[in-house]
């Protein structure tokens, strides 16, 4: 229990780090996207699929529904995306 005492900080710093960035994309994704399509029409859906592309799945799905509302918000939205939490937040969370 002492390890865990001791990583607990630090554990929730990251917690509540990732948390915000992750609702940050969502409310910005049901703002901008809401309206397109289907995958970000609730914030339930939202997070969802936010999500799922976290663990992989439905990647292509979702970015065509993303860039067919706009192209240059879609891409930047969608790549910044992937690479925060697949290639970043993933990574050190392993």
């Amino acid at each position: 229990y002492a390890t865990l005492g001791h990583a607990l900080p630090n554990v929730l710093k990251y917690i509540i780090g990732v948390s915000t960035l992750l609702f940050a994309f969502l409310f910005f994704g049901v703002l901008v996207f809401g309206r397109s399509g289907q995958y970000f029409n609730s914030i339930t859906n939202s997070l969802v699929t936010l999500f799922a592309v976290i663990l992989g799945d439905s990647i292509f799905n979702v970015f065509n529904d993303v860039n067919g509302f706009t192209v240059i918000i879609g891409s930047v939205y969608w790549y910044l995306f992937i690479i925060i939490f697949i290639a970043i937040v993933l990574n050190i969370f392993i």
